[in-house]
């Protein structure tokens, strides 16, 4: 009871799997999505931010898709 944020932080310390997707209450997920994810997923992404499951099939579809890659120093800058 001490809010998202730290509520997150916590889940963060202990959780123990490979990714971790933070779900809010007025958040709607599609049957496929987390597939969706892992299929665009490798080990040089250490962050994943998207607005909505047409913009991860856009990515998966169309060559011309720009991705934005920043590396940790700039993600925080941004």
């Amino acid at each position: 009871n001490r809010g998202a944020s730290l509520a997150r932080q916590h889940a963060v310390n202990v959780s123990k799997g490979k990714y971790i997707l933070f779900l809010d209450s007025d958040d709607m997920v599609s049957e496929k999505m987390l597939e969706t994810i892992d299929s665009i997923m490798d080990d040089s992404i250490d962050l994943l931010q998207y607005q909505s499951s047409e913009n991860i099939e856009r990515m998966r579809k169309d060559e011309s898709f720009q991705w934005e890659v920043y590396d940790k120093t700039m993600f925080i800058e941004k």
